[in-house]
């Protein structure tokens, strides 16, 4: 049943089941169209003035750009796990009653495994996704070099879910799909969780979502805190970041640039690296390139390839 329609980018196409096929460049334009990407249905309850928080939330509009990012990852064709294909996260729901605007947003961001938050001037959508470091973090940039570490309880690391989602070939009653990871359940035994896959009706999805529970609490084991200057304010929620700890790797990983000529670094103290190791540096546009390493004498460094734009002295 096709329910309401939203806005779109102009340069996506409506398939028959409601995700989008995007074509060329999006110049920030929309349509009206019918779709069930999860990303654009949050963009449209926060702008919409009749039923959203478009009224509200005027002077904070959500970055489309952002979002449109999440679209294209969320419409990208997989297989459903029973010998078809289907868009990777879709948004299939009836909201019919008033409810808490943030536990709304907070729902329609888990359809695509993601979250969102306010700088003060937009809001900002993020999502679980592979994507480039946005910072490196040593020693030398954090306050007094210390790292602190916190492992998770074994209790909290669940080995099977019970994912609840809604079957269209049932008359979208509530079902459970079961998934399990063998491994855990060979070392921790048996640790149930319960997750309502809000919005989703389709089993493949609901199987997706339990593995990515499982697999986060499998291989996210560990968390880390530590105290930051300005650099800090380079890194927003969601973001990934590098770290290179000296005390835990057992060998000086990290440091600052003295100067840079060429392919030629000198840094702060002569690093625990070889010929052909991987050097990551900050730019002065706050983006972390890497090179190759050829040869370390004492503090001088020298690359395959100079950095561009060149970093600046003091930079991590």
């Amino acid at each position: 049943t096709r329910l309401l329609l939203i806005r779109v980018p102009t340069n996506a196409t409506p398939r028959a089941d409601g995700s989008l096929a995007y074509s060329g460049t999006w110049n920030g334009t929309f349509k009206i169209a019918w779709s069930c990407c999860p990303a654009w249905a949050f963009y449209d309850v926060i702008t919409a003035d009749r039923y959203g928080l478009g009224s509200f939330l005027a002077a904070t509009p959500p970055d489309k750009w952002a979002l449109y990012e999440i679209s294209r990852r969320c419409n990208e064709l997989i297989s459903n796990g029973f010998g078809g294909m289907e868009p990777r996260f879709t948004c299939n729901v009836w909201i019919n009653t008033r409810q808490e605007a943030h536990k709304l947003l907070a729902d329609l961001t888990s359809c695509f495994q993601g979250m969102a938050y306010s700088d003060g001037s937009t809001i900002i959508a993020v999502q679980d996704a592979p994507r480039d470091p946005a910072y490196l973090f040593t020693n030398a940039n954090v306050t007094k070099g210390d790292f602190r570490y916190e492992g998770t309880s074994a209790k909290a690391r669940h080995t099977v879910a019970l994912v609840a989602w809604n079957d269209p070939a049932d008359l979208c009653r509530r079902k459970v799909e079961y998934v399990e990871d063998t491994a855990g359940i060979a070392r921790y035994g048996v640790i149930e969780t319960e997750v309502l896959a809000f919005a989703c009706t389709s089993r493949g999805q609901a199987h997706r979502v339990g593995k990515w529970l499982l697999l986060s609490e499998l291989m996210q084991t560990e968390m880390i805190s530590f105290s930051t200057g300005a650099e800090g304010a380079l890194v927003r929620p969601g973001d990934l970041i590098k770290i290179a700890d000296a005390r835990r790797a057992g060998v000086r990983m990290g440091g600052r640039v003295k100067a840079a000529a060429g392919a030629v670094l000198t840094v702060d103290l002569a690093p625990s690296t070889a010929p052909g190791s991987q050097l990551y540096v900050v730019a002065r546009d706050g983006a972390i390139q890497q090179r190759e390493i050829v040869s370390v004498i004492g503090t001088q460094i020298t690359l395959t390839v100079p950095f561009s734009p060149m970093p600046t002295a003091q930079c991590g």
